[in-house]
């Protein structure tokens, strides 16, 4: 299993399992502000040993080098076990992809600052443009600094207010005390996905190693079940925070409400069940040959769908969700129905959403490209 995807697999077994208890539990919250809990500190605490566990390996390989030095054999182990920390070493997952700093996206940082001021959240530095139905917030760097990533698709089909929504909520999460995008616990996830990434072995018997294969045997059992032992800290550590996670969404939710208004904080919720159609949407681009040119332009003419028949691609049976972090929509939902809002903070006028509009419609060919190439790859690993 790939690391990256070891903490969202994680979550999504959490998401089955716990999503309709939590919903019931914080729907009626007078409050979404972060608390200390017990979880939350057996968390913290859960965190401490395993950066005290990459420090003693560092202090370990150290030790092997400088009192074994007449021995090649104690100075190479100590060697490794120093690559080793270094491999687990506290930092945060590198964001995928480049980013543009701020200043060269003059108006929708124009509209970030005054959304930030409304929050009363730090400016990011910059932004990524990519082809995901989605978008996100990123802290790198010690100083952090903050990135906002914005899935050009999902922007495409938003309205003006829907815009100010989606960019309130990412900035949301830098304020809103999400644990996990913290720099201690976050980098401790960090370090349990490389130790298992390191540690599972690719198959228990190698059958083309004639004897080799049988003699390792033992070890790779004894590796696949260390894996194991750091999948269950993971899981463990995600089990102990998913409470506070899904907290910190449904609250920057509610954050956003307060400076785009309840209104279109809502219609950008039901606007994320249209990734279906999206997909469809690119699906008949690649299979009939149709100039990407046109891709967005048909994206933005869902725009002005009517909730109803936006609402008609949910369905209602099975909680929806846009991945693995997030609450299901419709439960985001009815959490913000369940709170008043006064008047929206901030919103945006026709000038300066024509502005932005103009100024990202340089990546949209791109983008368009990259979408149809990835829909035709996955054809090949079905």
């Amino acid at each position: 299993m790939a690391k990256q995807n070891l903490f969202d697999e994680i979550l999504q077994i959490l998401g089955e399992q716990q999503a309709l208890t939590l919903f019931e539990d914080l729907k009626n919250n007078a409050s979404f502000q972060p608390q200390m809990t017990v979880s939350k500190g057996l968390a913290f605490a859960f965190a401490t040993l395993i950066h005290s566990l990459t420090f003693f390996i560092a202090v370990a390989g150290i030790l092997l080098i400088f009192r074994g030095f007449s021995s090649i054999f104690l100075i190479f182990a100590g060697l490794v076990l120093l690559g080793v920390a270094w491999v687990l070493r506290p930092r945060r997952n590198k964001m995928k992809g480049s980013f543009i700093p701020a200043t060269e996206l003059a108006e929708l940082n124009n509209l970030m600052a005054k959304i930030c001021n409304a929050l009363n959240a730090p400016n990011p530095a910059g932004f990524q443009i990519n082809s995901a139905f989605n978008a996100g917030y990123k802290q790198q760097g010690i100083p952090s600094k903050h990135f906002v990533l914005v899935g050009l698709p999902l922007w495409s089909v938003l309205t003006g207010q829907e815009k100010v929504a989606l960019l309130a909520h990412e900035m949301a999460h830098s304020i809103n005390g999400d644990s996990t995008r913290g720099f201690f616990i976050g980098s401790a996830i960090h370090s349990l996905s490389e130790y298992h990434y390191m540690l599972h072995p690719d198959q228990i018997w190698d059958s083309s190693a004639g004897l080799t294969g049988i003699l390792a045997i033992p070890f790779n059992l004894i590796m696949f079940l260390a894996a194991k032992l750091a999948y269950g800290a993971e899981f463990l550590l995600s089990f102990l925070l998913y409470r506070d996670m899904q907290r910190a969404e449904y609250f920057a939710d509610i954050l956003a409400a307060t400076v785009a208004g309840q209104s279109a904080m809502i219609s950008l919720l039901q606007k994320l069940h249209l990734q279906q159609k999206i997909q469809g949407l690119v699906r008949r681009y690649s299979l009939n040959d149709l100039e990407a040119d046109n891709l967005f332009l048909e994206m933005k003419k869902m725009r002005d769908l009517p909730p109803e028949e936006i609402m008609d691609y949910a369905n209602d049976q099975e909680p929806v969700r846009l991945d693995s972090t997030h609450p299901p929509i419709n439960f985001r939902i009815k959490v913000l129905k369940h709170h008043d809002f006064s008047a929206p903070k901030f919103e945006i006028d026709r000038d300066s959403e024509t502005l932005i509009t103009q100024e990202l419609e340089q990546f949209e060919l791109r983008m368009a490209h990259k979408m149809i190439a990835a829909y035709e790859q996955s054809l090949y690993y079905r």
